[in-house]
């Protein structure tokens, strides 16, 4: 009788412990890929600030100094020249379609389509009603480089709160691609969601 009890006892034991073990097992997997989300979300995060931040100081210089676009081949070269000093820009614009160029570019595009209109493109809109006045667009690919982009916008004001237009940057994404590429391994990997799934 007590050989029973004490091999009942021992598989008692062992069962016990063979059920900390997996709850332990699992729990450390679940804590390593909590953190592995984490540092990634922490990566697209400070990717996000910095190109916020990038949009930001154009936007400023541009609300402190509207004149800078009132000539158009000017604003053209402007915009270039402070597109050329950060790679992850593909374009810069200043959209206002209140004035008779409705979207001064970097690089000089205009539309010749008459039925084109900024103030309908989704990053326009998108812009114009969200509560901050700023606004990023899904990832979507640039035909013209073959290159993922993704669309910054913010509402630019003048000193006395007149509206100066949207500005928008296109960026590429593929900084931010190769750290999710980096990602994947035999157990998962990061993707990108947008507000649409």
């Amino acid at each position: 009788y007590s050989r029973i009890g004490l091999i009942s006892v021992l598989i008692l034991a062992m069962v016990f412990a063979f059920g900390i073990c997996l709850t332990t097992t699992i729990s450390w997997g679940d804590t390593k890929m909590n953190r592995e989300i984490d540092a990634y979300e922490h990566q697209v995060a400070m990717w996000i600030e910095r190109q916020k931040s990038i949009l930001g100081m154009f936007a400023n210089i541009i609300s402190e100094n509207p004149k800078i676009m009132d000539d158009y081949p000017s604003a053209v070269k402007f915009l270039d020249d402070l597109a050329k000093n950060y790679p992850e820009i593909s374009v810069c614009y200043m959209a206002n379609p209140y004035k008779e160029h409705s979207v001064i570019m970097n690089n000089g595009w205009e539309s010749t389509d008459p039925n084109w209109h900024v103030d309908k493109r989704p990053w326009y809109i998108e812009t114009e009603q969200s509560e901050d006045g700023f606004s990023v667009s899904s990832p979507y690919y640039d035909a013209q480089t073959g290159l993922y982009c993704v669309t910054l916008a913010q509402m630019v004001y003048g000193e006395h709160g007149d509206f100066l237009g949207i500005f928008a940057i296109d960026f590429y994404i593929d900084k931010l691609t190769e750290v999710l590429g980096e990602s994947y391994n035999k157990d998962g990997y990061a993707f990108f969601v947008d507000k649409n799934g």
